[in-house]
Parts: structure tokens; sequence; C-alpha cells
């Protein structure tokens, strides 16, 4: 990701100053939304590490891209990052039998699984579903149009 406007960083912090200081928020904030849903990319697998509380919200909650995080190091922080790392130290969780990532999206998106998986994205997406159950809680969209892709 390349930053392509000026000030993120005071508005980051302005940001987090005004709305994101308290364990409402995560410490962990993304500036990228994807187009897929969790469910979408989600090898169910996964699910016998990390248990959802609610298949309806995986579906309905778009995932992030962590490639272009602000991390804030808290016990909190701590703790995902511990179970983050914790599955890509197994390998049935972070690389479960049949993973591929390549999707097969069809027209009921939201309702099947597009038979992929997004591996770590995925993990710390239901990491901190599960604990937030609103995106908007570790995704900074105000921020998203700052950065670009690079490819």
């Amino acid at each position: 990701m390349k930053m392509i406007k000026p000030d993120v960083i005071s508005k980051l912090f302005k940001e987090i100053a005004s709305k994101r200081i308290s364990d409402y928020y995560s410490s962990l904030i993304s500036f990228r939304e994807t187009d897929h849903s969790n469910f979408d990319v989600l090898h169910p697998d996964l699910l016998s590490y990390f248990p959802s509380d609610s298949i309806q919200l995986l579906q309905q909650e778009r995932q992030i891209g962590p490639g272009n995080m602000f991390v804030v190091r808290t016990k909190y922080t701590l703790k995902i990052v511990k179970w983050w790392v914790l599955c890509s130290l197994t390998e049935n969780c972070m690389n479960p039998p049949g993973s591929q990532l390549k999707c097969h999206f069809d027209k009921s998106r939201e309702r099947l699984h597009a038979n992929c998986y997004r591996y770590d994205q995925s993990v710390v997406n239901l990491l901190l579903l599960n604990d937030f159950k609103k995106i908007e809680k570790y995704l900074m969209r105000s921020l998203i149009n700052s950065f670009e892709r690079i490819h």
C-alpha cells in the first residue's frame, strides 16, 4: 500500500483521540475493506479452532485487509497476535486441508461459501469479529482513500 494523501498520521491520531479511546474499539486498525464477507472466504475447519457466535454475522460483515494496519501495543493486541501466531504454527489451522486462494463466487454470495480461504487474513478477521461484532470497530473508513494498492 502506498500513502497518497497528506496528513494521514495526524488524521489517524485525531480520530483515535476523539472516538477510539476505549475498549469498545480495537487497538488493531485497518485502512482497507475487502469486497467479500468473512463467510465467503472462511474455511469451515477454522471454526474448530475459533468458534463463531453467529454464522449470520460472518455472512454480513466484510473482511478487512490486514496488510495495512495501525497496531498499538496493548494487552488486547498481544492476545490477538498470540492466537494469530499460534494458528500460524498449526498447519491445519492456518492451512486447512483443501484450502485454496482462488474463489468461486455466485449470485448468493452472502449465503454460500466461495470455496476459498484467505489464510492469515481469515484468521485475524475471525478473531476481531468474534470480539467486536462490527467491522467499524477495527476499520477506519475515513482513511481508506488515503492509500492505494501497489501491484
